[in-house]
């Protein structure tokens, strides 16, 4: 006799129809590649996400959409943070930075980067190396990595140099506050030093 299947108690996807313009339609059709349902299961718990905001008493459903969203939002961060810092690493990125990225970063852990990013205001630079102690409050986790560039790139004892930097890789300097973004960004950079670094030391 055959054995019984355990029941699936999770929620099976369902079919629903939307409207849409039809110029979004056409657009829709051109793009490959994307998986439309997905992009519009997302937008829906974003929204849903949003309107639990306002209720007192949230079920654990409504707990579950915002923390998707949460997750999704720090999952997109980081992977806009690597292509920058692959893209910054393959372009412009001098050696000598490279190199100082993977001593101070490359065996950091996920637990490594909350704790340099939650670092008490004023009291880091980069303790390893002992710079900029007595820097004044304020410091993003952006700054604290290119504070430890420093020795490579002496020009980041500049805060406005340190804003412009975030400005040219990534478009914006609101990415200096945002840890998974800084986290993604040394990622990226170090996939593609690895990389070139062996091709260096082979030549």
């Amino acid at each position: 006799m055959g054995r019984k299947k355990k029941s699936d108690n999770r929620p099976r996807s369902a079919r629903v129809n939307i409207s849409i313009p039809g110029d979004l339609r056409e657009q829709m059709v051109e793009t490959v590649g994307v998986n439309w349902s997905s992009v519009a299961a997302e937008a829906i718990r974003r929204v849903l996400a949003e309107l639990a905001k306002s209720k007192d008493d949230l079920s654990d459903e409504d707990a579950f959409n915002r923390l998707r969203v949460s997750k999704s939002e720090t999952d997109t961060d980081h992977r806009t943070g690597f292509e920058d810092g692959k893209n910054w690493a393959k372009k412009s990125a001098e050696y000598l930075m490279l190199e100082q990225i993977e001593l101070e970063f490359g065996t950091f852990t996920k637990k490594d980067w909350r704790n340099f990013a939650n670092q008490e205001d004023g009291l880091y630079a980069n303790q390893q190396l002992g710079l900029f102690a007595d820097q004044e409050d304020g410091l993003t986790v952006g700054d604290r990595l290119l504070l430890a560039l420093v020795r490579a790139e002496p020009r980041f004892e500049s805060d406005v140099a340190r804003m412009d930097f975030w400005v040219d890789v990534s478009r914006t300097s609101a990415v200096m506050d945002n840890t998974a973004h800084v986290r993604g960004f040394c990622t990226g950079a170090l996939a593609f030093w690895h990389k070139a670094k062996r091709v260096i030391e082979d030549d």
